[in-house]
């Protein structure tokens, strides 16, 4: 794993279709973050991402209960309706 981190470009070539997707799903999000904290530098970057990561999986949790509460709210309104 080391190794491919360190810049083994081959791979790629051993992925799948949908694989490569989600690489590039990834890409897109790592290009949004360039927008707003610029290149990427972990040797300068001092954010502290176990703190951040903690947030976001928070926020994730929050939008998937509040996703599943309305699906549920829906549901009841179009049947009572």
């Amino acid at each position: 794993m080391r190794e491919a981190l360190r810049g083994r470009q081959g791979s790629t070539l051993l992925l799948g279709a949908e694989e490569l997707a989600v690489l590039r799903w990834i890409a897109v999000r790592l290009l949004a973050g360039q927008q707003t904290y610029g290149r990427l530098d972990l040797a300068h970057d001092f954010r502290d991402f176990r703190r951040e990561r903690a947030e976001e999986l928070a926020d994730a949790v929050v939008y998937t209960a509040m996703s599943e509460v309305r699906r549920v709210v829906v549901r009841e309104a179009r049947t009572a309706g």
